[in-house]
């Protein structure tokens, strides 16, 4: 445990001295950890005892990130040619097709508010029963319109937040596309019941203030942006506290519970499972698979979704929907961490693979910002370094609309950007 916690505040300053970025991808991973291993380890609040092989699971897992960071990182010193410090990308975002994307994102979302009428004003100013209203309404909808939500609008949200953000930031400060930007978040939080879109909006903007573009139209003083992301970092803090703890705990201890339980909700969680029940890399990367079932089952090519799948998208979403015991008259839902989903793929040796590649990629995600030095780069680290952050939750890939996200950031919405 010492040894653990001596590595995480090491590697904390190494990150940051390594890479000249707060945010950076070990930075984020051991800061996050460490603190989370010894809010564990403390049990205040009743929180119950954590098995030692569990943080034996989580400590390994952090070390081999690392590991396939620098190692990633040694390779590329190496072996690079490419003198990417010459290069940047054209900072020029076609709004015309950030607005269409966004009317069809505003449209959708307003037409599912408006399609619930009365039921929503009788759940009151009480967001979290609007959104739960809606959602019980809505899942068991069909058709085009569930499609068109499924597969465009729900993973178009995040990747259009960014390119606002980066824009807000490095670009034009597009007044319309500003505008639109804060009319589709205030539509989540109604969608949604929750302040998801509020989080992810604070983070987006903390990352990438972290960052510098050749071509920002305003520059801001390192002073300014310490202040931006110490606020942001409250913000954060202030609103995930007591998100998915009982609601009878006080804000203090759900806080601190918020950023203590994941090893005991881990350890839960693989004891339900069992041993042996693996899924073989589906658990953290079903999110690549789930939008290709989706579409062949309503095209009519399969009734419903394999039993191999089915099951592991059952047992996922039960973490989610089933509160179990975490200490004295407590009970908590989901935060079963990243660790979990790698442990589902494939035991010890899952979690292992699964963070040294989750290093690797790290690596090869934040040295294209840093080299490029553009927007398009600068969004897709932006989206890994959610996946790193939302560790402590659960893993990100699982996720069908965090991946088309990733997709669509690419493949449609910087699709023609080329090389200056």
């Amino acid at each position: 445990m010492i040894l653990f916690l001596v590595v995480c505040l090491i590697f904390s300053f190494v990150g940051y001295f390594s890479e000249k970025k707060v945010l950076n991808p070990v930075t984020i991973m051991c800061t996050l950890w460490g603190m989370i291993i010894l809010l564990s380890k403390l049990q205040l609040y009743g929180l119950y005892s954590v098995e030692k092989d569990i943080y034996e699971i989580i400590f390994n897992g952090v070390y081999t990130f690392i590991f396939g960071y620098y190692l990633t990182k040694f390779i590329n010193l190496i072996v690079s040619k490419d003198t990417f410090g010459d290069h940047n990308f054209y900072f020029d975002i076609n709004y015309k097709k950030i607005y269409i994307l966004y009317a069809i994102c505003i449209t959708y979302t307003f037409f599912r508010i408006s399609q619930y009428g009365l039921g929503i004003f009788s759940n009151g100013f009480n967001l979290a029963g609007i959104g739960s209203y809606i959602n019980s309404v809505s899942n068991s909808s069909n058709g085009i319109v569930a499609a068109l939500g499924f597969l465009i609008v729900t993973p178009l949200f995040f990747p259009l937040l960014i390119v606002s953000s980066i824009d807000l930031i490095f670009g034009k400060r597009d007044r319309v596309l500003f505008i639109l930007t804060i009319v589709l978040i205030l539509e989540r939080i109604i969608v949604y019941g929750g302040r998801l879109p509020i989080i992810q909006f604070v983070i987006t903007m903390g990352i990438i203030m972290n960052f510098e573009n050749k071509k920002q139209l305003v520059k801001i003083s390192k002073f300014s942006k310490i202040i931006i992301i110490t606020a942001g970092i409250i913000i954060f803090i202030a609103l995930t506290s007591t998100k998915m703890v009982d609601t009878s705990v006080s804000m203090w201890k759900g806080l601190y519970l918020d950023f203590a339980m994941q090893p005991y909700m881990f350890q839960s969680w693989k004891n339900i499972l069992g041993n042996n029940n693996y899924s073989y890399g589906f658990a953290s990367l079903f999110g690549f698979i789930h939008p290709i079932i989706y579409a062949l089952e309503n095209i009519g090519f399969f009734s419903t979704m394999p039993q191999f799948f089915s099951n592991i998208y059952t047992n996922i979403q039960n973490t989610f929907n089933v509160w179990v015991p975490i200490g004295d008259q407590l009970t908590a839902n989901a935060y079963t961490s990243a660790f979990w989903y790698l442990y589902y793929d494939g035991g010890i040796l899952g979690t292992i693979v699964g963070m040294f590649i989750l290093g690797m990629i790290s690596f090869l995600f934040f040295n294209m910002a840093i080299k490029h030095n553009g927007a398009k780069s600068l969004s897709n680290y932006v989206m890994i370094a959610f996946c790193l952050i939302y560790t402590f939750t659960d893993m990100e890939f699982y996720k069908y609309d965090f991946v088309l996200g990733i997709l669509y950031l690419n493949f449609l919405i910087y699709k023609n950007y080329k090389f200056r």
